[in-house]
């Protein structure tokens, strides 16, 4: 619009925003920073809107489900990433585990209380052979106002196996592989405690098994013949 008449010169405005300029790159390192220590951890990391939307997750948890971004997985709720990656006739197992973990995020978020050390075998109908343990979280904004969850999931197989050989040694006799009295013991406080809670009866039968030695049967033998 130079060649109006009306205008005779330019106004510039010139404004120092270093200050600015520094406290955005500060905060893009450590947005960088955060987003490293999420992706290099090995358990599954994620973070959820009141109404059970992902809004953060990490690599390990995309891996799980077969996702390659944040971006692909942002938005969608436990049903979709369940159900997306269930294989033919396993969609009902899938949306129950789904079900349940979103029902444990909602309790999570309207109770404002964490869930801690809740272990779970399998996340889906091709890892049953897996176990992992969550952590629950609350998440709140400045006011203290609950806004979603976070959640962090370990996959402890390699820890459970060895535990439940322990156990299972401490249970069982190492010659034999038969259960031991502590199982026995063991088998018999679990029914007695099932059966007060369902306020039912409980009988045991006891047998008692007389071994006779081979020598024992074979001087019987030998002096009944003889008679």
């Amino acid at each position: 619009m130079l060649h109006e008449p009306a205008i005779n010169g330019l106004v510039f405005s010139i404004k120092d925003i270093s200050v600015r300029k520094d406290a955005e790159l500060k905060l893009e390192q450590e947005h960088a920073l955060l987003r490293a220590v999420l992706d290099l951890n090995p358990s599954m990391i994620y973070a959820k809107d009141t109404e059970g939307r992902l809004t953060i997750s990490n690599r390990s948890f995309q891996r799980q489900f077969g996702y390659s971004s944040e971006e692909d997985m942002r938005g969608r709720t436990a049903y979709e990433v369940f159900l997306t990656q269930a294989a033919e006739g396993q969609e009902h197992g899938s949306h129950e585990m789904a079900d349940k973990l979103h029902r444990q995020d909602l309790h999570v978020m309207e109770s404002g209380l964490p869930l801690e050390d809740l272990e779970i075998q399998g996340l889906r109908e091709s890892d049953t052979n897996r176990w992992y343990r969550t952590n629950k979280y609350p998440l709140r904004d400045v006011r203290g106002e609950i806004v979603g969850l976070l959640g962090i999931t370990r996959d402890i197989t390699d820890r459970k196996e060895y535990e439940m050989r322990l156990e299972y040694q401490a249970l069982h006799a190492p010659l034999t592989g038969l259960p031991n009295r502590r199982f026995l013991l063991n088998t018999i406080t679990a029914e007695i405690a099932k059966s007060l809670d369902k306020h039912t009866k409980l009988a045991m039968l006891s047998a008692i098994w007389i071994f006779l030695k081979a020598s024992t049967i074979r001087t019987a033998t030998t002096s009944a013949i003889n008679a």
